[in-house]
């Protein structure tokens, strides 16, 4: 990032809090105006900030460099005029009638937004669902977290999402069986097999389990990550191969996913 590129912007501003303070009788008020190019993220381009008797204006230095004709037209005046309006609330506040007439006077357009692409815009975490119907769907990280405390929602169309039909934090292939990604209803049991060796169609508990874990990890998951969320994994199987606790899923669970890592 240029440093004389972003010191040719303060100057800018600073030019346009002096032409600020001439026009309304600021000039004293405007001289002690900071100009601070921190702001981060992706969706703020300016901002003009009062504390008490502090003024300051604020910009995005990754928006300077990319959008410089803008942010030097349209963004300075815009910040300049929120801080004239600041010190003389009878000009205006906010984005009123008052305001505008301040933006335009400084060579603004008064716009209150601005379509700029500027910044890193945060990776999302993926939380992928089975639904009750089989479906599967990405939950954001702050209805993922609801749903493990024992929230649970519905699937427009698709049934409902709850706790147990997590599948992992990278979508699973959608053609992998429904029973072996995240059942939401328990096993049919299987009155043929002796209770000492718990079976179903899919062979025995611990090959069901494997078979679950081998699915997590040709989808991506680390075996760091599948440790980490074993609480997770192992309402799963409880719940859908019927394990007598969840102490016991959950140490099956663990083992079964040592044993793969260890091949």
């Amino acid at each position: 990032m240029s440093q004389a590129t972003l010191e040719q912007f303060k100057a800018k501003v600073r030019e346009c809090l002096t032409k600020a303070g001439e026009k309304y009788g600021l000039e004293k008020q405007m001289e002690h105006v900071k100009i601070r190019l921190d702001i981060k993220g992706y969706r703020c381009a300016g901002q003009a900030v009062r504390k008490g008797f502090q003024f300051s204006v604020r910009f995005h230095p990754d928006a300077i460099i990319k959008h410089w004709d803008e942010m030097v037209n349209d963004t300075i005046p815009h910040e300049v005029a929120h801080t004239v309006c600041q010190m003389n609330p009878t000009l205006g506040k906010n984005h009123d009638a008052g305001w505008k007439r301040v933006c335009r006077a400084l060579g603004g357009d008064d716009s209150r937004t601005h379509d700029m692409m500027f910044g890193d815009k945060p990776k999302r975490t993926e939380c992928w669902y089975r639904t009750t119907t089989g479906e599967l769907v990405d939950l954001g990280p702050i209805r993922h977290a609801k749903v493990q405390k024992g929230a649970s929602y519905r699937a427009r169309g698709a049934g409902r999402i709850q706790a147990d039909g997590f599948v992992g934090h990278t979508k699973p292939d959608a053609s992998q069986p429904e029973m072996e990604m995240a059942a939401s209803t328990k096993a049919p049991e299987q009155k043929t097999v002796p209770k000492s060796t718990p079976k179903t169609k899919s062979g025995s508990k611990a090959e069901q389990a494997r078979g679950y874990i081998q699915n997590l990890i040709e989808a991506g998951q680390s075996q760091e990550q599948l440790l980490t969320d074993k609480g997770i994994h192992a309402k799963h199987l409880h719940a859908a191969l019927e394990f007598g606790t969840l102490g016991a899923a959950r140490s099956c669970f663990v083992a079964n996913t040592n044993k793969l890592f260890a091949k």
